[in-house]
């Protein structure tokens, strides 16, 4: 054997090494493409998951802080309304009689005067006429105060209804919204 075919023969075996290499590597190269294809699959599902689970997160905080207004929105509506019941009621008592205005005079001046020593009764000039005994004082509200010593008790219509907004405002709301 001469030295050309030594060459060619290992140019042929070096060319089918090299066709072998190429296979063996276009082998991996395509397990290794579908390794990739499936990962990044994987890790698009996943993406796509915490995507879909974010949008759903997102969703009910949205909606949960619009329905948070809303009811903030009619609690204050409710109040607003209750507020009105009672002016509505003040009003009403001031557009009595002057006899009905008398009873009343009369009811808060002997409440008022419950358990005190040498009570004074103070009632404002425009109302001071319907109470018997009753010192004319510029109070600006229908009823009495009553003063003894230094005790001072305020029976007004403000202070009243203050009292009973106070102590019954959810029975209001119950009457207005039952249930």
């Amino acid at each position: 054997m001469g030295m050309k075919d030594i060459e060619r023969e290992i140019r042929e075996s070096g060319q089918k090494e090299i066709e072998q290499i190429k296979k063996d590597l276009s082998a991996q190269l395509e397990a290794l493409r579908k390794k990739i294809d499936e990962k990044a699959g994987s890790e698009m599902r996943k993406l796509e998951e915490r995507g879909r689970s974010e949008l759903e997160l997102e969703r009910k905080r949205i909606l949960a802080k619009a329905n948070l207004r809303i009811k903030e929105q009619v609690e204050k509506k409710k109040d607003e309304i209750i507020e009105h019941v009672f002016e509505e009621a003040g009003a009403r008592v001031i557009r009595m009689t002057g006899r009905e205005k008398a009873k009343i005079m009369k009811f808060l001046a002997d409440e008022a005067r419950e358990g005190l020593d040498r009570p004074e009764v103070f009632a404002d000039g425009k109302y001071a006429t319907l109470l018997k005994g009753a010192k004319r004082a510029s109070i600006g509200d229908f009823g009495v105060k009553v003063t003894s010593g230094h005790i001072s008790v305020d029976n007004t219509l403000s202070s009243k209804l203050k009292e009973i907004k106070e102590n019954s405002r959810h029975k209001v709301a119950d009457a207005l919204w039952p249930g």
